[in-house]
């Protein structure tokens, strides 16, 4: 495999490392995929309202924790799209996810979705590439209540 494909190889499997972490709760891993500096920039709760950014891993974090309040979450990887400059190694990236955050209402589960996909910033050190920027913007929002959900085992 050619050095380009193999950088290109290990940004997608970044992201699907990133949507692992936040279904498994694991939002330190999910923090640690940042560099030190990094940021990522997400809606403050309306998906289509106003984005916040938040700067430096424990804000990271401290903003991807709030999967914690849902009962489940699936994040799917459905497409990526990278541009490398190995010379300088960065890259920019454009990945795809549909992403389901299912919660109790009341006496109904209810699914909302997210068609989405990440702007992302990318930068290469010894240890391999970490995200310097990541801007989630959301596409599309579907909601469902007919859903059956296997619940989270409890801290």
């Amino acid at each position: 495999m050619s050095t380009a494909g193999r950088a290109e190889a290990e940004l997608i499997a970044l992201a699907h490392h990133y949507a692992a972490a936040v279904d498994d709760l694991d939002t330190a891993a999910a923090a640690a995929l940042f560099t030190d500096d990094g940021v990522l920039v997400s809606p403050r709760g309306d998906p289509f309202g106003e984005l916040v950014e938040h700067r430096g891993r424990a804000a990271i974090q401290a903003a991807l924790d709030r999967v914690r309040a849902l009962d489940a979450t699936f994040h799917a990887v459905v497409g990526s799209v990278v541009r490398l400059d190995l010379e300088a190694g960065t890259a920019v990236g454009r990945i795809a996810c549909i992403a389901h955050h299912v919660s109790h209402r009341g006496d109904r589960i209810r699914d909302d979705v997210w068609h989405l996909h990440y702007l992302d910033d990318y930068r290469r050190s010894a240890q391999g590439w970490s995200i310097t920027r990541r801007e989630l913007v959301v596409d599309l929002t579907t909601v469902t209540t007919e859903v059956g959900v296997r619940r989270r085992p409890a801290d």
